[in-house]
């Protein structure tokens, strides 16, 4: 019995082992942070090595708890004493907030922070396993988890760290399978060591052959999901963003803009730019404007290699609707700050005149309204300088807005969502705008700066935040200092740089992956030479920062050069877009286009005839002339299928699709309930046939049961305590209206111990106990944790 139940244990420590690796390796895995997984597993076994030794009975918990105690009352007054409690502290918090910041893409990651955390997660996730394993049998709760984190790591566009993923599945599958010959041991006479065996020779080797088919799956599925589920999961978020309630309202807001070209696949992987896309004509925004705009979402500042983030971003709450009163885009357009530039040296005395009048020609004021349609987002969406906010539904207390010039609101907007505003942009087909971009002088008078602090400290921000650059490849600064060495002032050059790439790039929408260890821009612009508008403007957005000139990175939507007959822009995913906006001191930010085939389009928003020939585009794909019709808005693009406007029929389309995941959905359910329902039966049939069996075999496997009923009111035999002296301690607290526990001890030692056969009435005294304790933990236990050990667990 001993070397059974060490053996036992054994096996649980193994399965705690192998499931705290499979989910701590899976979890740091999907979040890169790139930890050796030999590292990990060592950490778990020394985690569940030392919680063994502390939990080996009350001496090892009191004497650990003890230690525990000292050590921290030593380690605490050391800090004192050496005055470090404020650093320790500091360090700990550091650690938590750049977790935080690396989570939402902020920072980048750092070895010694990861180090820490992995460890905190390593602990806690081995002393859940070693709970629900070692110290008490719940697996089904650590199975849950494990599909948890993978449904979430699907659903999320994560990459499932597979290894891990089947390790979890070789150990649900054991434990499931022990659980079962733990159930069922008590109906057979014979020996459980032998039993115990029994289930080694048949579960290890199904478990590995599920393993070995997880592991061929896997290879063929590419780390994808799957076609079917992907676009059931897609209706059913397009019918829960239409319903009026949120689940998850309040949640959502992380101190930016949620829109990303991930969520609208121009960006295939969610932390890593490139790779092939396909296009998706889902409409997201109906857009009335007095301009055709650029509408940007996301601003982001800095570039690490393989991905845009954003970092040092500050929030604030926006109170008042004119916008232009804050310190953020629009303000830097103001009429103040144009006139600063006309007092520039570059300025003749006998232009100043002439340019003091263009103002209100240069830049141009509007008013757009925008209605988001199939799709939720936190985002405002706006052209190049927002002014004021004219009406929204959202509370005015919940609009944001942050450092990077993003606006939002604070967690989800509803479906349907609209709001209206005033903008300003600048007039780009004008000669004259021209003419002073290559005038602006690089700097903002004192006078200016000296007036407002605030003016001053964002001014000093975008000067250093937008010119910042890591680690490049040399020979991309090279590249954009010979395409600019002839020109004399700052415009030309970034218009230098803005025709170069549109005009020697071909676009592409299949360009494949960047190589591993590639920085993404030098790849693009020596090696690969083709791409799609993240490829062009992050590599504009690069170079223009290698001259020391201001720039940042903005995805967001293009509108259509023409739209509908109700002068309705319609928006719709295949339209995203990024570009780039360069400051120019007179101006504020101004938005290039190095992307073709958009630099054609932003340069003649409404072109003669409406039409551009293909053949004047660098282009790769076979639908390209439709694409471009769709971008004018003469046509539904559809590349390989027909693809309906949005009408009645994709309306009963999507409805159909959400009554077929509905009835999956319940389908699922009930295949879960009658395989319950099943199991259930089979039971509740072994337990009748056991009713009936001999007098004396049908007693010992009922007392047995009895016993585990016992463990439910926590009222366990105690060690050394011999079964009739249990039987009277149970007597003296438990009292049945038929028979005491007492009278069927001596009935089972009767059946168990001697030759004498039992008559049928004493068998049916015992099961008549057993039915009065089942009656009675009905009471005593929670009904639905009553019903769940019931047909769930099957503990009776």
């Amino acid at each position: 019995m001993i070397k059974n139940k060490m053996f036992e244990k054994l096996v649980y420590n193994f399965f705690a082992i192998l499931y705290s690796w499979s989910m701590v390796s899976a979890i740091t895995h999907s979040i890169n942070f790139d930890m050796p997984k030999t590292a990990i597993l060592l950490y778990c076994i020394m985690s569940i090595l030392m919680l063994n030794l502390l939990f080996m009975n009350k001496l090892t918990i009191l004497s650990g708890s003890i230690l525990l105690v000292l050590a921290l009352a030593y380690g605490g007054y050391s800090m004192i004493r050496h005055e470090l409690t404020m650093q320790v502290g500091n360090r700990i918090a550091q650690t938590f907030i750049w977790f935080y910041d690396y989570i939402m893409g902020y920072v980048d990651l750092n070895r010694t922070f990861s180090l820490h955390i992995t460890l905190m997660l390593t602990l806690l996730v081995c002393l859940l396993c070693f709970t629900m394993t070692v110290k008490g049998f719940r697996f089904y709760f650590m199975v849950a988890g494990g599909l948890l984190y993978a449904l979430i790591v699907v659903n999320t566009g994560y990459e499932l760290y597979w290894p891990g993923f089947i390790g979890y599945g070789f150990c649900a599958i054991c434990l499931f399978a022990r659980d079962i010959f733990q159930k069922s041991r008590y109906s057979f006479s014979r020996d459980s060591l032998f039993y115990g065996h029994i289930y080694t020779l048949w579960i290890v080797p199904v478990a590995v052959l599920i393993l070995l088919l997880s592991y061929w799956t896997s290879t063929l599925s590419g780390h994808n999901r799957i076609e079917w589920m992907h676009s059931r999961v897609q209706a059913f978020q397009q019918w829960y963003s239409k319903q009026d309630w949120d689940l998850f309202d309040g949640f959502g807001s992380w101190g930016g803009s949620d829109f990303s070209l991930f969520a609208t696949g121009f960006q295939p992987e969610k932390n890593t730019l490139g790779g092939d896309i396909s296009l998706d004509d889902t409409l997201v925004m109906n857009v009335k404007s007095d301009h055709r705009v650029y509408l940007k979402g996301s601003v982001r500042d800095r570039y690490t290699g393989n991905q845009w983030v954003s970092s040092d971003v500050q929030e604030f709450a926006i109170k008042d609707p004119i916008i232009e009163n804050y310190v953020t885009d629009s303000y830097f357009s103001h009429e103040r700050f144009f006139y600063g530039l006309l007092n520039s040296p570059k300025v003749k005395e006998k232009e100043f005149m002439r340019y003091s009048k263009m103002y209100d020609y240069i830049f141009q004021t509007g008013s757009a309204e925008i209605e988001h349609t199939y799709f939720r987002t936190n985002t405002i969406f706006y052209p190049d300088n927002l002014i004021r906010m004219q009406e929204w539904q959202q509370n005015k207390n919940n609009l944001r807005m942050n450092s990077n010039a993003e606006f939002y609101f604070s967690g989800r907007t509803k479906d349907h969502h609209t709001y209206r505003f005033q903008y300003r942009v600048v007039n780009r087909l004008d000669p004259m705008t021209e003419e002073l971009l290559k005038l602006s002088p690089g700097f903002i008078p004192n006078i200016i700066l000296d007036s407002d602090g605030h003016i001053e400290e964002k001014y000093v921000e975008i000067k250093e935040k937008y010119t910042a650059l890591e680690a490049i490849p040399q020979r991309v600064r090279d590249l954009a200092a010979e395409i600019t060495e002839d020109y004399g002032n700052r415009y030309e050059k970034v218009k230098a740089i803005e025709e170069h790439l549109s005009s020697q790039y071909t676009y592409t929408l299949t360009p494949g992956l960047t190589p591993e260890g590639r920085d993404f821009v030098d790849y693009f612009l020596f090696d690969l030479k083709k791409g799609y508008c993240t490829y062009y403007a992050s590599a504009m957005t690069v170079m223009v920062r290698s001259l020391g000139i201001p720039a940042r990175y903005v995805e967001g939507y293009a509108l259509p050069t023409k739209p509908d007959e109700n002068n309705v822009y319609k928006v719709t995913n295949n339209l995203s877009h990024a570009w780039v906006e360069v400051f120019f001191e007179g101006f504020g930010w101004i938005h290039f286009e190095p992307t073709s085939p958009f630099n054609t389009l932003l340069l003649n928003p409404q072109p003669e005839n409406n039409n551009i020939s293909a053949g004047d585009m660098m282009y790769e794909e076979e639908f390209y002339e439709e694409y471009m019709e769709h971008l004018m808005g003469e046509a539904d693009f559809a590349p390989d299928l027909q693809i309906p406007e949005i009408n009645e029929n994709v309306q009963a389309s999507e409805r159909n699709s959400i009554l077929y995941g509905m009835v999956v959905l319940l389908a699922l359910i009930g295949a879960i309930g009658g395989i319950f329902l099943i199991r259930r039966g089979i039971y509740t049939w072994t337990v009748n046939r056991k009713r009936k069996l001999h007098p004396n075999n049908s007693v010992v496997i009922f007392y047995h049961m009895i016993l585990k009923l016992m463990h439910f009111y926590n009222f366990r035999i105690k060690k050394g305590e011999t079964p009739f002296e249990y039987a009277k301690r149970v007597d003296k607290w438990f009292v049945s209206p038929v028979h005491s526990f007492s009278d069927i001890t001596k009935t089972y030692v009767k059946a168990r111990y001697s030759q004498m056969a039992l008559t049928e009435e004493e068998r049916d005294n015992v099961i008549r106990f057993y039915d009065v304790m089942i009656r009675d933990l009905k009471k005593y236990l929670n009904t639905a944790y009553f019903y769940y050990l019931k047909y769930v667990r099957l503990k009776y």
